[in-house]
């Protein structure tokens, strides 16, 4: 479920010392927050931003993108 998936991504970038400010799956049309289970076409974008010492890193992609396939 979503809810696992984003606490099982922050609990990784902390643990390799990145600050997380924020982590969701968002739907790619809506960019509203996926919640609950997946549907099975359900493709949802990764928004990620993490500060790594004083620099703030953001990116986002596609969960059916290389290598999340």
């Amino acid at each position: 479920d979503v809810e696992q998936i984003v606490k099982a991504g922050r609990e990784t970038l902390d643990s390799h010392g990145l600050s997380c400010a924020y982590f969701c799956l968002v739907d790619p049309e809506t960019l509203e927050e996926c919640s609950g289970l997946l549907a099975p076409k359900q493709v949802p974008r990764l928004l990620a931003a993490v500060h790594c010492n004083s620099v703030r890193l953001i990116d986002n992609c596609a969960l059916d993108d290389p290598p999340w396939r």
